[in-house]
């Protein structure tokens, strides 16, 4: 599978906030507005990780025949070329952020500083349950001494165009799209859950060969408001 259909497939998950066809759609959970007050908050200790970056790229949703993807691809070639260059460096400092904020709020927040595989974790067999974890981190919890886990998922990252089978409906917008969720580890229950889709059109003319001026500012511009959108909930 090419990785533009790999990230076709991610676009579809975005429109449904990274809910499965086989699992509940997981919804926005806010913290509780004294949550930082609760004894339960102050209670244990909370790791915070980010899941391993994707690789930018660029996707074509609605060219969804081989030769209508071939075509959005021909036409978009020096793009592609281009965003596969786009950097992630500015999202490593995130986990780093969020326990300094923690920390702030009086918490005992720790970093994991190694990309969590996440991939490599078991399932947690909760596909009817509704706000519980996805993902099985019990190895974390006994790994890092930790009570809860903050987790940060990029899931895909670059540039996407919308197609209807050879004809682009859409000038090309920079995306970034994830979730970022705070899971209790003895239950798996989720104490708040932040889907981040974001998307952004260049200011002024976007088809700019070689080097995509536009397109590459917006980028970075929704990496910025991707990592504002999580941590405003963490923020005095």
């Amino acid at each position: 599978m090419s990785l533009n259909f790999r990230s076709m497939f991610v676009l579809v998950a975005a429109a449904l906030f990274l809910g499965g066809c086989a699992t509940p759609i997981q919804q926005r959970i806010d913290l509780a507005d004294n949550y930082f007050l609760s004894s339960k908050a102050k209670e244990g200790r909370v790791g915070v990780v980010m899941v391993e970056l994707p690789k930018p790229d660029t996707a074509f949703p609605g060219a969804n025949c081989l030769l209508c993807l071939g075509v959005a691809n021909g036409m978009h070639s020096s793009l592609s070329k281009e965003v596969k260059t786009f950097s992630t460096a500015e999202l490593k400092p995130l986990p780093h952020d969020l326990v300094v904020l923690l920390k702030k709020r009086g918490l005992d927040a720790v970093l994991i500083d190694e990309p969590l595989k996440i991939d490599a974790l078991p399932d947690l067999n909760a596909s009817e349950a509704v706000n519980k974890s996805r993902k099985n981190f019990t190895s974390l919890k006994a790994k890092y001494n930790i009570d809860r886990l903050v987790v940060i998922h990029f899931t895909a990252l670059g540039v996407w165009r919308s197609y209807s089978a050879y004809v682009p409906t859409d000038p090309p917008k920079a995306v970034v799209v994830g979730s970022a969720s705070l899971v209790d580890l003895t239950t798996h229950s989720l104490e708040w859950y932040q889907p981040v889709t974001i998307s952004r059109t260049a200011d002024g003319d976007w088809d700019e060969p070689p080097k995509f001026p536009g397109l590459t500012n917006a980028y970075y511009q929704v990496l910025e408001s991707g990592m504002d959108v999580i941590k405003k909930p963490f923020v005095r």
